[in-house]
């Protein structure tokens, strides 16, 4: 299926939950997944938020993941630019906007390029500078170790669900985090092929774009969570500088978890997003 598109900004695939009942109180959420995610990973802390908050949550596939169109262009900048028409088009006023890792540098970006646009910012596990440091240069090598297998597993003209698992296991023994990646390979029940849901090349060619970040004197305002997980290596103590130049305004609370701490300790998580939005919707 080739959903390759030119020129600036693509129509973004979404879901919307509205899991509660009566009236929406306050601003909407916005929710951005990361690197090789896609809308459906944050579904149900999602409906969890849209419920105990009485918010509408939109969940988006950022370009090249998931539904949305693939393009040759994977930075901030056209990234943020997506959202921004999302929200023109979908008339979603000043939302709460929420991403984790690759989502948070796009939830970032959107805010210093025009502050008006989210009324809060939530970054999960990830700062406004480039990514630095041995440990995130190992998590960039085991990215572009998942892709160059999913590329491998494509050349195999026998490739089936089990054999891209199988390739992906040599590299990665956690089952959880291969049911993640698993989620970019779909069957079609009716011709029986295997096919991949994001542009493995477009992805590879770009991956040194994603761990950079474009935005170094703009400043946005408005209240800002920085979530860092207390086993990952994406937030240290001397990021802080970078994150009060850019969000003066701004709160660090750890989690116990690793990168993924959505996943790795959702109760928590839940539990300081709903008390950061409480504490400062207005």
């Amino acid at each position: 299926m080739n959903k390759t598109t030119s020129g600036s900004a693509v129509k973004l695939a979404f879901d919307e939950y509205r899991t509660f009942k009566g009236m929406a109180s306050g601003r909407p959420i916005i929710f951005l997944h990361g690197l090789l995610g896609n809308k459906l990973n944050n579904r149900g802390t999602s409906k969890h938020l849209s419920r105990t908050l009485s918010k509408v949550v939109y969940c988006l596939d950022l370009r090249n993941h998931g539904d949305s169109p693939h393009n040759p262009n994977h930075d901030y900048p056209s990234m943020a630019q997506d959202v921004e028409c999302f929200i023109r088009d979908h008339h979603v006023k000043q939302p709460i906007v929420i991403g984790h890792s690759m989502g948070a540098k796009v939830a970032m970006s959107l805010a210093l390029r025009d502050a008006k646009t989210c009324s809060m910012l939530i970054s999960v596990d990830n700062v406004p500078k480039p990514n630095t440091g041995n440990d995130v240069t190992a998590e960039i090598s085991k990215f572009k170790k998942y892709l160059n297998v999913l590329r491998e597993a494509f050349t195999d003209p026998r490739v089936s669900l089990k054999s891209v698992d199988s390739r992906l296991e040599l590299v990665e023994p956690s089952q959880r985090i291969r049911t993640f990646l698993m989620s970019n390979i779909k069957k079609d029940y009716g011709s029986g092929d295997v096919y991949c849901r994001i542009p493995i090349d477009i992805i590879y060619r770009n991956i040194n774009k994603i761990f950079e970040f474009p935005y170094q004197h703009e400043v946005f305002n408005g209240p800002c969570l920085f979530v860092r997980g207390t086993d990952s290596h994406f937030i240290q103590d001397t990021d802080e500088e970078a994150i009060q130049a850019r969000f003066p305004h701004y709160k660090i609370e750890d989690i116990k978890a690793g990168h993924w701490i959505i996943s790795d300790n959702p109760q928590k998580f839940r539990e300081t997003v709903k008390r950061f939005i409480r504490e400062n919707e207005k």
